[in-house]
């Protein structure tokens, strides 16, 4: 399919802004269901944990050290811009890096306090697509940017565990983190090799994400290069998101184990984006939990460590309210 096609069946502006301003009831119904299950997995698993004592130990936190765990996302903020930036290029679509900051800090706001079909990456497609009239390209690029940190986490898990934390998790987990690897990279080539492949076994919501996966992905077929540096970037974000939990357990004042901590959470974060739960809470947890000693934690050691890391990640989205205080306009926007 050639980009002019792509182009012709890009979906109309109006038909998107039509998405965010809708939600139906089974919307509504799901974030409830979401809430429901992130309530209960956290009363699970609370029950074993001396609340009272993580408190006083949260209590210890200085202003300073909470600002050094606000930098952290400020500093993947702008990492995740350079990623961006790289697979927006090929198609002209050319932001400065205060119309990229504003537009996706947004998304992270929306991506916080609304559904997940309606979140943070639509926000940006919008906004992004009624700048360049190119909705088609810059979904492409959400979607694409998106996979590369999928990919980026399990690496960095299949990187940790080859550097010697075998002996940490087991043969089991090892092999699950092995299995995901080999079947996203598999996933990968299927789409790249093969431009038709789609299956009528699969329920119809599956295919449609399939076929506007596999079109988003074949737009880079002849951008290479922009697809490999947006890769690599990828790694430099997730190893962020790495450092950060690291440096919340160091915080907190926990003997946290550093190669322990590229195990573990890459998949708290995968686990985080399983849609059983609100902003992954109670996923994320139960993971932490479960590999608590891989990073030399006790069970509430990592727990607190996990909604520290998070509670501090949602305030920084909050913060994103603010671009909706703060209406921006390119003066100029080069398109070709």
């Amino acid at each position: 399919m050639t980009m002019k096609e792509h182009q012709q069946e890009s979906p109309p502006g109006e038909e998107l802004s039509s998405q965010i301003r809708t939600v139906r009831a089974r919307d509504v119904l799901k974030v409830v269901l979401q809430l429901g299950v992130s309530v209960v997995l956290l009363i699970i698993l609370f029950h074993f944990v001396d609340i009272s004592k993580q408190i006083s130990v949260l209590r210890r936190m200085t202003v300073l050290e909470f600002l050094i765990l606000l930098s952290f996302h400020f500093a993947g903020l702008f990492v995740s811009l350079i990623r961006w930036q790289y697979l927006l290029l090929p198609f002209g679509i050319r932001l400065s890096w205060f119309a990229l900051g504003w537009v996706y800090w947004m998304g992270a706001f929306f991506n916080t306090f609304f559904p997940t079909n309606i979140g943070g990456d639509v926000i940006r497609i919008y906004q992004t697509g009624k700048w360049s009239k190119k909705y088609a390209e810059v979904t492409a690029s959400v979607v694409v940017e998106r996979w590369t940190g999928l990919l980026a986490f399990l690496f960095f898990s299949l990187l940790a565990v080859a550097l010697g934390a075998y002996h940490l998790v087991g043969w089991k987990t090892t092999l699950i983190i092995g299995v995901l690897t080999i079947a996203c990279a598999g996933i990968l080539y299927m789409v790249i090799r093969f431009r038709h492949l789609e299956s009528r076994f699969f329920p119809r919501f599956i295919r449609k994400k399939w076929v506007a996966f596999r079109e988003s992905l074949q737009l880079y077929q002849h951008h290479g290069g922009a697809f490999w540096k947006a890769m690599a970037w990828a790694f430099v974000v997730q190893g962020i998101v790495v450092l950060y939990f690291y440096a919340v357990a160091v915080v907190l004042r926990y003997p946290v184990s550093f190669i322990g901590s590229f195990v573990v959470v890459p998949l708290t974060q995968l686990a985080s984006l399983i849609p059983v739960g609100m902003w992954g809470f109670g996923t994320r947890e139960a993971v932490f939990a479960g590999l608590a000693h891989v990073m030399n934690l006790s069970r509430d050691e990592a727990l607190m460590v996990s909604l520290t890391g998070a509670s501090v990640g949602i305030l920084f989205n909050m913060l994103g309210g603010l671009t909706l205080l703060i209406p921006y306009h390119p003066r100029q926007y080069p398109r070709n």
